[in-house]
């Protein structure tokens, strides 16, 4: 989400001053640094945002994306790392994938915008799925991006090019991008359904110096920032970096869904309690608490003596001590650890070594 945030400001930067292109890796088999989706915004400059790879596709890349502002005229590109080709990029990188990246040339005025369809997944807080049309023989739907708003008029301009989609689009899809294929006697239509993740909400609890450095890791993830606390003694930094700062008291669960992660830093034990009775019965995917494990077992025994209608079990299977077990010492250490996890769990992963993992890093 980081990275379509970016790419949307930098489009809207340069709208009408730049022609531009649009890169997105619409397949993927085997391995590869980017996954389905990952994306980079090229203008006519030579300077780009954003990335299909790991630096080692991006110079080829750039020279697709200039023809296709050159030709207007989508394309998609494959590039295969398993082949020992001299002639294919990417050999020799030891990568064994297979990436497909579509180059759509953005034009004013382009129905279905694919930058501008992309912006409606910023500020969603569900899932956003997107259609993009990645192989057809009729040119002026080629590249197009629809959204779920949209999907009656992709249902409608495919019909004219003779292909039934409804019943495949009226699934219901997971997280995972889809890729669907249809055929008919005459011509092949491919359609990706991509799905597009909320950002993270990050809600933090507290006013102490530790606040900062967990502000800083967040805002590099590009995650969305409320901290919570004592104004009065929050430092002036944490003003400096979000908007969003209240008093502990102006907490409440219309602040959270799906994509929230939830985090106590206050160093108070009968704040704690007070602050997590608010979170009885909230469904929240992730709830750290700083501390150690005696700590936590106290809060615990504070929260059944406090209210013993409050449903503990839920409390219980908060993260607590917080973070992944990586050694953390330093504070700055300590905050990538709570990062990781977060991740971790939003992506339900165990966080352990990639080593450990069997099968390939990405599903």
């Amino acid at each position: 989400m980081k990275e379509i945030t970016n790419i949307y400001k930098a489009f809207k930067a340069n709208e009408g001053m730049q022609k531009m292109a649009l890169a997105t890796v619409v397949f993927v088999e085997g391995s590869s640094y980017r996954r389905i989706g990952a994306r980079m915004l090229v203008f006519e400059d030579g300077n780009w945002i954003g990335g299909v790879s790991g630096g080692c596709l991006e110079g080829d890349a750039l020279k697709k994306a200039k023809r296709a502002i050159l030709n207007q005229y989508p394309s998609i590109i494959t590039y295969d790392t398993r082949e020992e080709d001299d002639y294919q990029i990417g050999v020799g990188l030891g990568c064994n994938g297979l990436i497909k990246v579509m180059f759509v040339p953005i034009v004013s005025g382009m129905v279905f915008h694919p930058i501008e369809v992309l912006n409606t997944s910023i500020s969603s807080r569900e899932i956003t799925f997107l259609y993009h049309i990645i192989q057809s023989s009729h040119k002026d739907i080629l590249g197009r991006v629809y959204d779920q708003s949209s999907k009656d008029q992709l249902v409608n301009d495919t019909s004219k090019l003779g292909f039934d989609i409804l019943g495949k689009l009226s699934q219901n899809y997971s997280p995972k991008s889809t890729r669907l294929r249809f055929q008919n006697d005459t011509d092949a239509l491919d359609i990706l359904v991509e799905s597009i993740k909320p950002t993270v909400k990050l809600i933090l609890m507290g006013h102490n110096k530790d606040i900062i450095g967990m502000c800083q890791c967040a805002i590099q993830l590009g995650w969305c920032i409320s901290v919570f606390g004592r104004l009065s003694k929050m430092p002036k930094e944490v003003f400096q970096l979000t908007n969003n700062v209240f008093e502990y008291e102006d907490l409440s669960p219309n602040d959270f869904d799906a994509y929230t992660a939830f985090v106590l830093m206050t160093h108070d034990l009968d704040r704690d309690v007070l602050i997590l009775k608010k979170l009885d019965n909230s469904k929240l995917k992730y709830i750290g608490i700083m501390g150690p494990k005696t700590r936590f077992d106290k809060l615990i025994e504070k929260l059944i003596v406090n209210d013993s209608s409050l449903n503990i079990q839920n409390l219980k299977d908060s993260y607590a001590p917080i973070g992944l077990d990586i050694g953390a010492v330093l504070p700055e250490e300590i905050h990538i650890s709570i990062a990781a996890e977060i991740i971790a769990v939003f992506n339900e992963r165990v966080g352990t070594s990639l080593r450990e993992r069997i099968g390939p890093i990405n599903e």
